[in-house]
């Protein structure tokens, strides 16, 4: 069978959204007592200090001349006593280490900030101590790669795969669709490609989906050849609270007769 080159006519139909994917937030407050923040602060040389309505500390905060936070900044539990995190700033931007800690001091998450997003190696532990998680950001975006462990220090590798199906629709729609979803169905799972934005940069294009699976339209003109490879992702959740990130390919080819 003879093929030829599609024309540049073809095209995929699938609503998006550009946006650069927001770091996954952290599940702790610094504020678990629900107490709003007082606007009495003590100011001391390079600190600010900061306290709760019940006189409790909220916070220290290294500024420069600006008053901009610039240094470390600590924030504290409803107790005033217990560190809840230390966050570096740079003239009021966060840009080196990060650190959040349980309520009895142990390590909790260990991630680093550069102009304001997250970037480069995360780690997250449990309350004894163990490694739980390790993944790594590029300005806000989780990267593929993520590792997981049990709390005796197992790597978790039982994870979803990606399936897709193509569903003809050539003779009464003149157009193949890709249904994509995961092998176990997770819930709020997100499929994304990737567009460049800059050389520094890409941004992802999230594709809709409805309970979970998603569908990519491509339309090909009577009597043409659609021969092309499409890559995306598939940012799925774990019961850690992570996500993992899998990259997909799917080769078509399909003459429209």
């Amino acid at each position: 069978m003879r093929f030829y080159n599609t024309p540049k006519k073809d095209t995929m139909r699938c609503k998006s959204f550009l946006l650069i994917a927001l770091a996954t937030a952290f599940a702790f407050t610094a504020c678990d007592s629900g107490n709003k923040e007082s606007d009495k602060t003590e100011k001391k040389s390079n600190y600010i200090r900061k306290y709760r309505d019940d006189g409790t500390l909220l916070s220290v905060t290294s500024v420069n001349k600006e008053k901009y936070a610039h240094g470390v900044k600590v924030n504290y539990y409803e107790d005033g006593k217990a560190v809840h995190s230390k966050i570096t700033y740079n003239n009021g931007r966060k840009d080196g280490p990060a650190i959040w800690y349980y309520k009895n001091g142990q390590v909790f998450e260990h991630t680093g900030f550069k102009e304001n997003m997250r970037h480069g190696v995360t780690r997250k532990y449990y309350k004894s101590g163990k490694l739980m998680a390790e993944y790594t950001y590029e300005y806000d975006q989780v990267l593929p790669g993520l590792k997981e462990y049990t709390e005796e220090g197992e790597l978790i590798i039982d994870y979803p795969d990606i399936r897709v199906r193509e569903i003809d629709k050539l003779k009464s729609e003149n157009k193949l669709v890709l249904e994509i979803s995961t092998s176990d169905k997770t819930k709020n799972t997100r499929y994304y490609q990737l567009v460049k934005l800059n050389e520094r940069q890409s941004g992802r294009s999230y594709l809709d989906s409805k309970n979970d699976v998603c569908q990519m339209e491509f339309y090909v003109h009577p009597g043409n050849v659609l021969i092309k490879t499409v890559e995306f992702y598939a940012e799925i959740p774990t019961s850690l609270g992570n996500y993992y990130i899998v990259k997909k390919h799917h080769d078509i080819n399909v003459m429209n007769l």
